[in-house]
C-alpha cells in the first residue's frame, strides 16, 4: 500500500488479525497452526494495510483495493 511510515497501530492490527483468525479456527490454540501460515499472513497483511490507510501512513485506498494489492 506504499506506506510512508509504520505507526504503532499497525502492530496492533497485526496482532488482532492473528487473534481473530485463531479464535475463528480453534477453541484451544493460542496461535494458528503452521499449516495455516499462508492464510494467516494474508489476513495480517490486509489488516495492516487497512490500518496504514486509516492512519494516513499510506495513500487513500478502499478495502477492496488493499485486498487486491495484498493478493497481487
Amino acid at each position: 500500500v506504499q506506506a510512508r511510515w509504520l505507526p504503532d497501530h499497525a502492530f496492533t492490527a497485526a496482532a488482532e488479525a492473528v487473534f481473530r483468525y485463531t479464535l475463528a479456527t480453534s477453541d484451544e490454540a493460542i496461535f494458528p497452526p503452521l499449516s495455516a501460515l499462508r492464510d494467516v499472513s494474508r489476513q495480517v497483511a490486509i489488516a495492516v494495510g487497512r490500518e496504514l490507510v486509516a492512519s494516513g501512513a499510506a495513500p487513500a485506498l478502499d478495502d477492496d483495493e488493499v485486498t487486491r494489492r495484498v493478493d497481487a
